[in-house]
């Protein structure tokens, strides 16, 4: 009896270790997520780079950092003007 108790307590660690492990997940990409929808096209256009050769990253609340073809910006998000590019497309 004790034996297939300890074996659920076992399970129920990893279980709830793999929903933290996933719910992390989902809170690293909210932002990036949210600027791969509504944000990235001006991306493209201000750093003259194709949306495939841009990687993003969190850099902050509401703060993307994107680089590719030899430039990066960092966008921030307003609710009144949407995704603003705030470091003026610096060149690496």
């Amino acid at each position: 009896m004790r034996g297939r108790k300890l074996e659920w307590l076992r399970l129920l660690a990893v279980g709830l270790l793999a929903t933290t492990a996933l719910s992390a997940c989902g809170t690293v990409t909210g932002s990036a997520g949210h600027f791969r929808k509504s944000g990235i096209v001006r991306a493209e256009h201000e750093l003259n780079c194709d949306e495939s050769e841009l990687v993003l990253r969190e850099v902050g609340r509401r703060q993307v950092g994107v680089s590719g073809c030899g430039r990066r910006a960092v966008y921030v998000y307003s609710s009144t003007h949407g995704w603003v590019n705030n470091t003026g497309g610096q060149i690496d």
